[in-house]
């Protein structure tokens, strides 16, 4: 079950979602990234889904590797996607267009700059 994000639609609140798999290296590596976001914005969530365990929720998404993040705005629309580990820098600045321009979208690809 995820999260039902429409009722929080009037407040600037960024949804993380980590698509992951338990023998990916880089998938730690951009947990440890989105929990550092996690602590410097405040109200942001993160939910992990395990590609292995949610097949369908990844193909549905289009999620071809991992780590893959998608940044959604508090009405739970894409507004970034980003593949591989991105930056600490990378997040937070797709974290402020999640925040100031929820009708955006713009992909990141490791090693990509915002």
């Amino acid at each position: 079950m995820y999260a039902d994000l429409s009722s929080r639609a009037d407040d600037d609140t960024v949804h993380f979602e980590l698509f992951s798999s338990s023998f990916c290296g880089a998938c730690r590596q951009t947990r440890m990234a989105l929990n550092r976001v996690l602590q410097l914005v405040p109200g942001s969530t993160l939910t992990e889904v395990d590609v292995a365990g949610d097949p369908a929720r990844a193909e549905a998404l289009n999620i071809e590797h991992t780590p893959t993040t998608i940044i959604r705005d508090a009405r739970g629309r894409e507004v970034t996607r980003a593949t591989g580990v991105p930056s600490l820098p990378q997040i937070l600045v797709a974290t402020a267009r999640a925040r100031e321009a929820p009708q955006t979208s713009n992909h990141l690809t490791e090693g990509a700059r915002p």
